[in-house]
């Protein structure tokens, strides 16, 4: 995800302005996917691989999450064939 920039608000923590990012969380995906019977097994793997990807570029800019969980991954296209579905 492009970061936009950063903000503190006195008294408050640090905010990481990013993209918008529109296909909504890895969350919901799986939940509509779960819905309509439509969750094949490459294409988790797909879904997995993609997560391992953006840890491994941030852990190369030791840069550490500390929240990993779908509900702060992206989806950035639903298309299975997508040559990338989360950010």
């Amino acid at each position: 995800v492009t970061t936009m920039g950063f903000t503190q608000i006195p008294g408050q923590p640090m905010t990481i302005i990013m993209e918008y990012v529109r296909g909504g969380t890895l969350t919901s995906l799986l939940e509509q996917l779960a819905k309509n019977n439509d969750l094949d097994d490459k294409f988790r793997v797909k879904l997995a691989l993609d997560c391992a990807r953006g840890l491994a570029f941030l852990h190369s800019a030791k840069v550490y999450h500390r929240d990993i969980k779908p509900d702060n991954m992206l989806v950035v296209a639903r298309n299975k064939d997508a040559q990338v579905n989360l950010k």
